[in-house]
């Protein structure tokens, strides 16, 4: 191996191993970044979650706790209370509290009105989800709920939950408390036997009543999360998900561990703006079994799943509760911080590449500049040796020379070595060899000449040439230059003329074809683009912020292309947009395309117009006036739906070959929903559209409808 490919390959190989061990390093940082940006995500989200529960809980069910509730109910849960019970209450029994009493007896009928009457109110604004009564032994006396079609309800003969744990915890706390009930918070999860429903997870106090001869029975109020669920979703545009234990509990039974989301007991708005990203359930799950040491650990855990775009963060749903029985898993979309991250990846990647190639490429110049230039010398040294005195010094060039440098020298000595062996020669060749070379360029112009010439003109420069050539081969020095002055005099005559003449014809050829782009470019483009595209402006995009969009669709026009012959289908499609072309020209508007059936025309592009949607407007129903008096097209009388939209759109031309002018923005999409959730030979517009064609054209309110990729929207129709 030579030397010089020696040092370029040590360079190639040291610099890479240099690369990839500052990339390897930066990818561990960034790791290391990410993974604690993900977990103060998931403390904020945590921290975020647990005071809207708490205050939830606070208005709801924690109002009647036994010793931080509302001071006005919490003596409800007193043996010698000083309720206003209402007098309805006044139930026989050894107790002053008739809640006592009713429980004492196990007295399921006065259980139920001593609940109806308390709790009427949180039980009928859904501020508790249900309230159910134990007795001491633990046996259910009273299930009453303020059922919200999440999932299960609680009192449904199927439901099935496990009070066990909770309702057996032993009374060894203060006499104060005792007095006033012992009560315990938790996370209660009640399943549908049948599997016809969801099962739900709720956020439950236990109060024990608790007199001076013990434990008589357990009150548990309930509320579900699923509401609390919905509002953090809007509040943080963020999707949530419920937690069912963890993936590594193993289980036969069929509650093993699952995920649901709102989704799974109805339709809600997806705040969080992830969409359906296929995969996402697992990449859920796997998430969690991925980080449940992290979450064991440290009660909450980030996951970040770059090929979806999302960020998966998950906690305990209460602090009351184990991890292990129940996590909140949000779900926020990362897509654009992905995407930006890989491009910032990227152009970092491209510029240490690019660095990379211009240090080879420098080594790579100053081992050829000091190797090749000796390699060449010798080679010099070599022919001359030889007696090969027509070898060619190398020349040295390039922004490394300096006059002194070792390969200049030599460069220098092989150069006046040659000129001393060649000088004779030299001199005497070197008249008879310019001489020849000066009448070959000449000769090899006018043959160029020539081959663009036709008829008597290519004749008479080609005799000339004749003449010339028996010039050149004229070995008289002193004879030859002088008849080779006077050709060359006459060459140049002659090549002046027919050269100005091909200029000429030429000239009038470009002229005519330009003139035709410019026709045709005015025949695709508005006329106000052709001169910015004949400029070579590399992109054309303006942003209107007021113009009105039209799109018209020939409805049935289906069934009709499948009865018709296709000649005679784009007759009548060329006779209807002709038509509209003539209406658009009219008014001054800019028609854009035709798609099909379709056709979309602008007011307000590439020129603003004040007055767009008037003009806009009366292009609607000069469409539908002409489709409705249409002849019959295959037996079916032709109708035609038209849509209107007002606003902001970004206008421009797109592509380098079969290029249109068109448009995008919001308004167009905007425009085309009015089209299609239009109402045949009746113009659909938007309320901004309405709102500026008024006073001049009355609009009739549609009202609000569901338009797809829009939501809820009042549109208003203009009848023709």
């Amino acid at each position: 191996m030579k030397t010089k490919t020696q040092l370029l390959a040590l360079t190639i190989l040291g610099n890479l191993a240099l690369g990839g061990i500052f990339l390897g390093l930066s990818e561990y940082r960034a790791a290391k970044q990410e993974s604690s940006n993900l977990a103060a995500s998931a403390g904020l989200y945590q921290q975020a979650w647990d005071t809207m529960a708490n205050d939830a809980f606070a208005q709801g069910i924690g109002a009647w706790h036994p010793q931080t509730g509302a001071i006005e109910k919490r003596d409800v849960w007193t043996e010698k209370s000083s309720y206003e019970f209402p007098e309805s209450l006044d139930l026989d029994g050894p107790y002053a509290n008739p809640l006592f009493n009713v429980v004492h007896n196990r007295d399921a009928v006065g259980v139920s009105q001593v609940v109806a009457e308390i709790f009427a109110q949180e039980l009928d604004y859904a501020l508790v989800s249900f309230i159910i009564v134990l007795d001491a032994s633990g046996e259910l006396l009273h299930c009453a709920s303020s059922f919200e079609d999440y999932g299960v309800d609680p009192c449904f003969e199927g439901a099935e939950y496990k009070f066990a744990a909770a309702t057996d915890k032993p009374a060894i706390a203060s006499p104060i408390r005792i007095s006033r009930g012992i009560s315990k918070r938790d996370v209660v999860e009640i399943r549908d036997q049948t599997g016809a429903s969801q099962s739900t997870l709720n956020d439950t106090l236990f109060i024990d009543l608790s007199s001076s001869q013990g434990k008589l029975g357990t009150f548990i109020l309930g509320k579900n999360y699923f509401e609390l669920l919905e509002n953090f979703e809007y509040e943080f545009r963020v999707r949530t998900q419920l937690s069912f234990g963890l993936p590594s509990q193993k289980s036969t039974n069929r509650y093993a561990h699952k995920i649901i989301g709102l989704g799974d007991y109805f339709e809600v708005e997806d705040f969080s703006e992830i969409g359906d990203v296929p995969g996402l359930a697992g990449a859920v799950t796997s998430a969690l079994i991925k980080d449940e040491d992290i979450l064991l650990k440290t009660g909450q855990f980030g996951h970040l799943d770059a090929d979806l775009g999302v960020a998966v963060f998950g906690f305990p749903l209460s602090a009351y509760s184990r991890v292990e029985k129940a996590q909140l898993l949000i779900l926020k979309d990362e897509s654009l911080t992905v995407a930006e991250a890989r491009n910032d990846f990227a152009t970092t990647m491209g510029i240490a590449t690019a660095v990379f190639a211009l240090l080879v490429a420098l080594v790579a110049v100053l081992t050829g500049y000091a190797f090749g230039g000796i390699s060449r010398a010798v080679g010099v040294l070599q022919s001359l040796t030889r007696g090969d005195l027509n070898v060619a010094i190398p020349e040295h060039k390039g922004f490394l020379r300096s006059n002194d440098d070792e390969v200049s020298q030599l460069t220098d000595a092989f150069t006046n070595y040659k000129n001393h062996l060649v000088e004779l020669e030299r001199v005497k060749q070197s008249q008879l060899e310019q001489r020849k070379s000066r009448d070959s360029v000449i000769v090899e112009k006018m043959s160029s000449l020539a081959s663009q010439l036709e008829g008597d003109a290519r004749k008479m420069i080609l005799k000339d040439i004749e003449g010339m050539e028996r010039i050149i081969s004229d070995e008289d020095a002193e004879r030859g230059e002088e008849e080779s002055n006077k050709m060359m005099t006459y060459a140049f005559t002659r090549m002046s003329d027919e050269v100005t003449s091909l200029i000429d014809a030429r000239t009038a050829e470009i002229k005519e074809i330009a003139t035709k782009n410019e026709e045709l470019l005015l025949n695709i483009l508005p006329g106000s683009i052709v001169p910015r595209m004949l400029g070579e402006e590399k992109t054309i995009a303006d942003s209107f912020e007021e113009c009105s969009i039209l799109f018209g669709d020939i409805v049935g026009f289906t069934p009709m292309s499948q009865k018709m012959d296709p000649k005679a289908l784009v007759t009548m499609l060329n006779e209807i947009f002709t038509k509209f072309d003539d209406f658009s020209d009219e008014l001054g508007l800019e028609k854009i395309k035709t798609i099909g059936d379709s056709y979309m025309v602008a007011c307000g592009v590439p020129t603003p117009d004040p007055d767009h949607a008037n003009k806009i407007a009366e292009m609607g129903l000069k469409m539908i006036r002409y489709v409705n008096e249409y002849p019959a097209i295959a037996g079916q009388v032709p109708s035609i739906r038209v849509g209107i939209h007002s606003g902001p759109i970004v206008a421009g031309v797109i592509g380098k070959r079969k290029f249109i002018y068109d448009l995008w923005g919001d308004a167009v999409n905007t425009a085309a929903r009015m089209e299609s959730h239009g109402v045949p030979n009746v113009i659909h517009i938007t309320e901004q559209t309405a709102k500026r064609l008024a006073p001049k054209y009355r609009t009739e309110s549609r009202g609000v409808i569901d338009i797809k990729g829009k939501g809820q929207m009042e549109t208003f129709l203009l009848y023709p």
